[in-house]
């Protein structure tokens, strides 16, 4: 968990390791590397657009197996943008981070199934040491899924969470859906709080940018 941050089956899941994604490296690791800063990434590539399959619980609707969506990426959330919605979160609550996310410039957007697409204010990617790409969205407000109604729990749970991960080729990738989550922080870090419900898991996800692969020798 503390090393992929990928949620599970339980109602929760806490993270240090997502919290210090999110803010990124200058903002949370830098004091600590100036002596030995490496060379910066090279920057993500956008626009990109990623789509894969919701798979439907068993027994959820008779015949429907899973659920296809399309998330287009028009650019990605900022150092600053992250550092401020976690000052809000830890200031205000659920209500604060809401407020500050409802301010926040679209930065794509999601459809999944024949639903409207939803605009998503939350994007970062990152492109791993082991050569894949993972994604990480945060939505304020609950996402649809294939039954077309809000996800049980929405009032109490108004945020969303989707992670993302394709291979160097851009494809062959999986995921996890939090459609109705809660956020908090705790002393062991970020708490994100799926309102007892299935924790959707996500296949056949592809990104029409993969990460460039290094230069021959």
């Amino acid at each position: 968990m503390d090393t992929e941050s990928r949620p599970d089956a339980c109602t929760h899941f806490v993270s240090r390791s997502l919290v210090a994604w999110l803010v990124a490296g200058p903002l949370a690791l830098l004091p600590s590397l100036a002596a030995q800063a490496p060379a910066p990434p090279p920057p993500i590539p956008v626009p990109q657009e990623w789509s894969g399959h919701m798979v439907v619980p068993e027994g959820v609707q008779p015949g429907l197996t899973a659920d296809r969506f399309v998330l287009r990426v028009f650019e990605l959330s900022t150092d600053h943008e992250i550092a401020e919605l976690v000052r809000a979160l830890r200031s205000g609550g659920q209500v604060a981070l809401r407020d500050a996310m409802f301010r926040l410039k679209a930065k794509g957007w999601i459809q999944i199934g024949k639903l409207a697409g939803t605009e998503i204010g939350v994007i970062r990617i990152a492109d791993l040491p082991d050569g894949r790409r993972r994604l990480r969205l945060f939505s304020d407000r609950p996402l649809r899924l294939y039954d077309r109604s809000e996800p049980v729990g929405s009032m109490a749970h108004p945020f969303a969470f989707l992670e993302l991960i394709v291979d160097a080729t851009g494809a062959d990738g999986t995921g996890s859906l939090i459609a109705a989550a809660s956020l908090a922080f705790d002393e062991e870090g970020l708490h994100i709080d799926n309102a007892k419900t299935p924790v959707i898991q996500v296949n056949e996800v592809t990104c029409d940018r993969p990460p460039a692969r290094p230069a021959a020798p």
